[in-house]
């Protein structure tokens, strides 16, 4: 194998290893550390931080991955998330090839609207269309929840920048 192909095929793996990593944590860790009744996730911010360095495509597969991660954590049956990463993904790393630099500004808005997006959509078609009650006490955790998941974003997307420039390959 040359030296691109494999240089690819680490950070590529690093990449993995650490949605997993991140994955554990949230699931494992982060549950003790609660405000509003919620705990950060690191899924949005992964997600942002490697579209950022790596383009729409690979960001659009990335956040499926990464919202597959968050569908399969114990609890969690929202599949809402791999179609909301996976678009997310890809409009960030779009975004970033075309209209904004890649800094933690960057980094900090997109998580704040992918957090958003994916809030409201689980909102809407979980709990606002069935009618299910206590909507208030729901919109005051999604409040604390995109705001402790965009809170997480620098310990996202440092390393992430460090692998994309470590390994930064082109043919």
């Amino acid at each position: 194998m040359d030296e691109y192909k494999r240089d690819l095929v680490v950070k590529w793996a690093i990449y993995v290893a650490a949605a997993i990593v991140f994955s554990v944590v949230e699931t494992r860790l982060m549950p003790h550390i609660r405000v509003f009744g919620v705990s950060p996730g690191f899924g949005a911010a992964l997600t942002v931080a490697v579209a950022m360095y790596e383009g729409a495509a690979s960001g659009a597969v990335f956040g499926f991955v990464c919202g597959a991660l968050e569908y399969l954590s114990p609890g969690n049956s929202e599949l809402i998330y791999m179609l909301v990463y996976m678009l997310g993904g890809y409009a960030a790393g779009a975004m970033c090839s075309y209209m904004f630099n890649r800094s933690i500004v960057t980094a900090f808005l997109g998580v704040f609207v992918l957090n958003t997006v994916a809030v409201l959509l689980y909102f809407v078609f979980m709990i606002a269309l069935p009618r299910h009650a206590g909507l208030s006490a729901l919109a005051t955790a999604g409040v604390a929840e995109i705001l402790m998941s965009t809170a997480v974003t620098p310990v996202v997307y440092l390393p992430v920048k460090a692998v994309a420039r470590r390994w930064n390959v082109t043919e």
